[in-house]
């Protein structure tokens, strides 16, 4: 997998470089996945000007109802997630909100009740993962049409040799700037707006991209790393199908030696089977019509 050059796609004019870091700073990215032939948008990702308060949808997704939930992880391993459990069914698909103070929620304006929402990290003090994406036939979500693209936008596309692989995770983690200065290799170099992470635990490389709020916005001192790998394929999924995971537990503790426990987090999953009938055993977040309607 490679990333196409930063610089296409009208990308160069979003690229600034703070210290030793260069990142692309823009209001508004699409994360596209695709081969030479194909592209498709996968996911939106949005900050706010008055706050810092960011979105994550899926605008592109051409799929039915959906269940959300706010689901508690099971001690283990391995980790059981209950959707059923606390969760609700909706026709719409919905927008991870993630607030500085921390507050995340499933939201979508005047079609569906916030009612899904957890506590989380401080955007504004903390690090942490704000949403893994878990993508299934990739070939379900809209293509890009290279030449009526927006201008508004940085595209972050993920190109892999041959096909796009059946199942793909897209991760973003919020990073603080100067922690990711303080960790180039070599010390004095310059960060490229992509560039390669070693993970700390397993020691395996992959490609991130930086991205940060623009000048004269809120929450300048971090960035979201977007990174993007195939996964292995689930055989009970034969369709386009998409997870999303988002709003954990804090990742920081307080004490040396201390370990990160995460006791839940939101999920979604589209599409789901019998919508209407499931809405009428746990409830549905629409607010017009009932979930599962033709």
């Amino acid at each position: 997998m490679t990333f196409v050059n930063p610089a296409s796609l009208g990308n160069r004019r979003f690229v600034v470089q703070e210290g030793r870091i260069r990142f692309f700073a823009a209001p508004k990215a699409v994360v596209v996945l695709g081969d030479h032939r194909l592209n498709y948008q996968i996911c939106q990702i949005v900050f706010n000007k008055k706050d810092g308060s960011l979105f994550v949808s899926t605008p592109y997704f051409g799929a039915g109802s959906g269940i959300v939930t706010s689901a508690s992880i099971a001690s283990g391993p391995p980790h059981t997630i209950s959707l059923r459990q606390g969760g609700k069914v909706t026709s719409h698909l919905v927008k991870l909100s993630h607030h500085p103070d921390g507050r995340v929620h499933f939201s979508q304006t005047g079609k569906v009740k916030t009612e899904i929402i957890r506590r989380s990290f401080s955007l504004a003090d903390s690090i942490g993962e704000v949403f893994e994406l878990h993508i299934y036939h990739a070939a379900g979500f809209k293509a890009l049409d290279l030449a009526t693209r927006k201008t508004d936008r940085v595209y972050l596309r993920y190109i892999f040799k041959g096909a796009v692989p059946a199942a793909l995770t897209i991760r973003a983690e919020w990073r603080r700037k100067a922690a990711i200065e303080a960790n180039t290799d070599p010390p004095n170099g310059i960060v490229p707006p992509i560039t390669a992470v070693k993970h700390r635990r397993t020691g395996a490389e992959s490609l991130v991209a930086l991205l940060g709020q623009p000048t004269g916005w809120p929450l300048r001192d971090h960035l979201l790393m977007l990174s993007c790998h195939a996964t292995r394929p689930l055989k009970n999924i034969a369709r386009p199908t998409m997870i999303l995971m988002g709003g954990w537990d804090p990742a920081e503790v307080r004490e040396i030696g201390q370990e990160v426990k995460q006791t839940g987090c939101l999920v979604w999953l589209y599409p789901i089977e019998e919508a209407r009938k499931l809405a009428q055993q746990i409830g549905s977040i629409d607010l017009v019509g009932p979930a599962g309607a033709a």
